[in-house]
């Protein structure tokens, strides 16, 4: 039995992974008798976030860490092939377990692929990269959030997993508006009040600005405005792009808790945007139209597969990589929602609350502390699988 959890999570932004940790660490707290702690820059996002029930453990010095016995840590799977290096002289003691959750379509194709599009792989290059995924999943070492996640590894390398055993993105539970005090209604008048909510770092700065094209011009026919919650390296780029645009855009900077709550309740009609920031605002009474990351931008009417929140399929939280009933451009979303706003507002609500609760993750995460630690060849096979990573990455001329 699991008597220590680890989240790693080094990060002075606000992010959908942080925001993620924090609340898991909450849950097990409370639902647990396990010491929980958070590693983090002494200044990272999550001190401010979290209280002293949660122990925390400087980033900076966890290379030699000592981890006790019967200790979990939870990672995303994007440190995979940073493992070794970030906890190079780390004491593993008995009992030890690493889950690396799949947070991102790209956390491990993005590793590989050539701008992570162009896929030069070998045959026997591609079947040794199955065989240490497929292992690793199996164990339990490495879980994945939705089918998003996975149809990514199985179109890259082939993994056939016939039981998913998927480990979804929850929500605060506690910030669930009651439905009895919902009306479904809009609060813009004839006017639709979309919010997108996330960082805007550059690996999401172009859905941002496709989706600023889309509005832009879809306020000619259907009058729109743009609130943009969230910061990030990107956030210049971004409102420079959106000085030439017509379309009226408020950049709020951060915003979470209460605040969020209130400004979603009392000034947004749609949410527009991708992953955890989506079940956010569903869980406040309001449609939400997902698109996954983008590796460019797109002008308007190109982007044929935004879909609602409820139309997603095992636990997606973006576009799905196939097509999927229900996709279509964002013009025809805005006729959806001028037709039947109240009746997708719902659905979007119930699809979080019933899908996506931190009761039902977290439970699921409780079953992971009840497992035993890795077993050697566990180890070993995320040695292996770091060393095909940096090995390919030689061979096509990239940095590890």
């Amino acid at each position: 039995m699991i008597n220590h959890v680890y989240f790693y999570c080094p990060s002075k932004k606000i992010g959908g992974e942080q925001q993620l940790y924090i609340r898991c660490a909450k849950f097990l707290v409370a639902h647990t008798d396990a010491h929980v702690y958070y590693i983090d820059y002494p200044d990272g996002y999550a001190n401010s976030q979290l209280d002293n029930n949660v122990k925390r453990v400087d980033s900076r010095n966890v290379y030699n860490y000592c981890f006790p016995p019967d200790s979990l840590l939870i990672i995303a799977l994007s440190y995979i092939d940073g493992f070794l290096d970030i906890f190079k002289e780390a004491t593993f003691s008995p009992g030890f377990r690493v889950l690396f959750w799949s947070l991102q379509p790209s956390n491990l194709t993005g590793k590989v692929l050539i701008r992570n599009k162009f896929n030069f792989m070998l045959p026997r290059q591609k079947k040794n990269f199955r065989e240490s995924i497929s292992s690793l999943c199996e164990s339990g070492v490495i879980r994945i959030m939705d089918y998003n996640n996975y149809y990514t590894l199985k179109k890259v390398f082939g993994l056939e997993l016939h039981n998913i055993d998927y480990l979804p993105v929850p929500i605060d539970d506690d910030f669930i508006r009651p439905e009895k005090n919902i009306n479904y209604h809009k609060v813009g008048g004839e006017m639709l009040s979309f919010m997108w909510l996330s960082r805007i770092d550059h690996d999401k700065k172009h859905t941002l600005m496709t989706i600023i094209n889309e509005l832009d011009e879809a306020n000619k026919t259907v009058p729109c405005k743009l609130i943009v919650v969230g910061d990030g390296n990107a956030l210049d780029e971004v409102q420079n792009f959106a000085t030439a645009k017509a379309l009226k855009i408020d950049f709020v900077g951060r915003c979470f808790g209460d605040a969020l709550n209130t400004l979603i309740d009392e000034r947004v009609d749609v949410g527009v945007g991708m992953g955890t920031s989506g079940l956010e605002i569903a869980k406040r009474g309001k449609p939400v139209i997902m698109k996954m990351v983008m590796p460019k931008t797109l002008p308007f009417g190109q982007v044929k597969d935004y879909i609602f929140l409820h139309q997603e399929y095992g636990f997606s939280l973006g576009s799905p990589d196939f097509y999927f009933k229900g996709q279509s451009d964002f013009m025809t979303k805005i006729k959806e929602l001028q037709s039947d706003y109240q009746q997708l507002a719902q659905a979007d609500y119930l699809y979080t609350k019933q899908n996506h609760s931190i009761e039902s993750t977290g439970r699921l995460l409780i079953d992971v502390m009840k497992q035993r630690g890795m077993s050697s060849g566990d180890m070993n096979e995320i040695r292996h699988l770091t060393m095909l990573i940096n090995r390919y990455r030689r061979l096509t001329l990239r940095k590890n």
